[in-house]
């Protein structure tokens, strides 16, 4: 560990200890558990069905290792943050 007057910040320890992190609500889920996904909304008609959004799509983490791609049109059943997420992991 580093001494008291040490110029390395990430070393010098803390004089008021360790930082504490916000309580999570145990009843809204917030993705990474930081964004709450009450904001969310989709306003085209067309696009209700094919985005998902509602209370089955609510996630902590948006990996949820479906297998959404077995039957024609359970995509639309994906949470549209895993989507997001699942297309920029692909190269090219």
């Amino acid at each position: 560990l580093a001494q008291a007057g040490s110029s390395n910040p990430v070393l010098a320890a803390s004089p008021r200890g360790p930082a504490k992190l916000g309580a999570m609500s145990t009843t809204e889920v917030k993705l990474f558990g930081r964004w709450s996904y009450e904001d969310v909304m989709v306003s085209d008609l067309s696009l209700t069905d094919y985005i998902a959004v509602g209370k089955n799509a609510h996630t902590f983490l948006p990996h949820t290792q479906g297998r959404y791609q077995k039957k024609a049109f359970r995509k639309a059943f994906c949470p549209i943050v895993e989507r997001l997420c699942c297309s920029m992991m692909m190269h090219g």
